[in-house]
């Protein structure tokens, strides 16, 4: 049995939170060196590592995910079975 959203909030905040956690936040075991530091122009260190998220980890994207772009993502259409 599937839960929905609309029917058990509490489905909704742990679907929030797992996008939160694999796609936004960075985790420092996952992070990578860079094989050249980069320069921060002036507002810091030389940037040594770069940042990876679980989801980056896995291959299922390449950067680190803004909230602005979680947000505005369109979820495509699950596929249907074609009917007779």
């Amino acid at each position: 049995m599937t839960s929905n959203i609309h029917e058990n909030p509490e489905a909704g905040a742990e679907c929030r939170f797992h996008v939160y956690y694999n796609f936004i936040l960075p985790h420092a075991s996952l992070r990578q060196p860079l094989p050249v530091p980069e320069s921060t122009h002036g507002t810091g260190s030389a940037r040594l590592w770069r940042p990876c998220t679980p989801a980056m980890a896995a291959g299922l994207t390449d950067h680190v995910w803004t909230l602005r772009e979680v947000l505005f993502y369109r979820v495509p259409p699950w596929p249907q079975p074609h009917t007779v």
